[in-house]
């Protein structure tokens, strides 16, 4: 029922529209987890310098006192911090950003309780200090902006505090304060510099990356046509074969008497011929399917997760406007192709579904070139009235 109830909440929480991914979500918990440490710490401590305590001072007057003022109150004031926190991060009404400012100040308000109970500068100076720095995790400049003016409310604070309750002289009072002011803002220049330091580095990441991409993509593709090439085209072959468990086809081109149109005409109309029939391929066969020139005038179509029906209707458009171009260096003459057409069968290799497709594209230039010719692969025929069938 737990399991259910879980799976369902999950369920509920990926449909909402208006729920959006945090991704400071860990950082958060961590640091929480973190205040819970530091809350045991703190027990630990307290307990182990109260026989120290007694070895260096003697028996104190007021046990109680001691244990009120070192251990009651610092703890229990930080459980509560933590109690909180905890409970205000996981409510799902706040924003990210209140959460993530809840976050650093549980454990600012903690250390801050700490060094106002045992009347610690270097306490104070550390744990505000690196309640800026904390702030980094989260990547945002307000946040750290928000977090100094609050280190320096409970650092004037602070100051106040010692100098009703110590006696300290007010020259001393001074030089410490400005010393841990200077420190704080010390601090957040440190994290706003590192701010800067990673977005230069992504950015450079960033640029790295669509370079890899780039050229990665320029390496799997076909120069002249833009299609994928040839080592491209059997990866995009064994992928679609490895993922699709249900339907997807091969259909195997050969433009029918490209020998001719080089040796007659030239390489540039060859050139021309190729680009068109690319073009064409591309606008006709859409982004779903993957198209490659594997050959010098031969092309391979994967079409994953399409019934066959509709691979051969598209296969048709192919064909029928290939057909209709207008070559103007041919004076009215078309340029046609054979193809041949394989559906993917659960358990078929790779060879078997390519060998498939290409005898169907030879059947076809054997019935008289210009046509798409079907492998059924119930029957293991490749016949007219296969593919009369699919395109009733």
């Amino acid at each position: 029922m737990g399991r259910r109830s879980g799976r369902l909440k999950r369920k509920k929480r990926l449909s909402n529209p208006n729920a959006v991914y945090d991704s400071h979500e860990r950082w958060r918990r961590k640091i929480i987890k973190i205040c819970k440490a530091c809350v045991v710490l703190l027990i630990a401590a307290e307990i182990i310098s109260w026989p120290i305590q007694i070895a260096l001072n003697g028996i104190p007057k007021s046990p109680w006192h001691y244990l009120w003022r070192y251990i009651f109150i610092p703890v229990g004031a930080s459980a509560v911090y933590v109690y909180i926190g905890e409970r205000l991060i996981n409510y799902p009404r706040i924003s990210a950003n209140v959460k993530n400012h809840i976050s650093i100040l549980v454990f600012t308000f903690i250390s801050a309780t700490v060094a106002f109970v045992h009347d610690a500068y270097p306490a104070i100076i550390t744990s505000l200090c690196t309640s800026i720095l904390l702030t980094m995790l989260y990547g945002d400049k307000r946040l750290t902006r928000n977090i100094l003016i609050i280190c320096l409310i409970l650092t004037s604070a602070y100051i106040a505090y010692t100098y009703i309750l110590s006696g300290m002289s007010n020259t001393r009072i001074i030089v410490t304060g400005v010393i841990v002011v200077a420190l704080e803002l010390s601090a957040t220049v440190i994290t706003l510099f590192l701010y800067e330091y990673d977005a230069e580095q992504q950015k450079t990441l960033r640029k790295t990356m669509e370079e890899k991409q780039f050229y990665e993509e320029r390496l799997q593709r076909d120069p002249m046509t833009g299609l994928y090439n040839h080592s491209a085209f059997y990866m995009q072959l064994e992928e679609m074969m490895r993922t699709t468990k249900m339907q997807g086809a091969l259909a195997i081109v050969d433009i029918d008497d490209f020998k001719k149109f080089n040796d007659t005409w030239g390489h540039a109309l060859g050139d021309e011929v190729l680009k068109t029939f690319a073009y064409i391929l591309r606008e006709t066969c859409g982004k779903n399917c993957i198209t490659a020139r594997y050959g010098g005038e031969e092309f391979g179509i994967i079409f994953p997760g399409m019934p066959m029906r509709d691979v051969v209707d598209t296969m048709e458009l192919v064909r029928r406007r290939m057909a209709g171009h207008r070559f103007e260096a041919l004076k009215g003459e078309k340029v046609t192709f054979s193809c041949g057409i394989a559906l993917y069968v659960n358990g078929m290799t790779t060879e078997q579904l390519f060998q498939y497709a290409d005898e169907a594209m030879y059947q076809a230039k054997k019935s008289g070139k210009n046509r798409v010719h079907v492998y059924s692969p119930v029957t293991g025929k490749i016949t007219a009235e296969v593919r009369e069938r699919y395109m009733r």
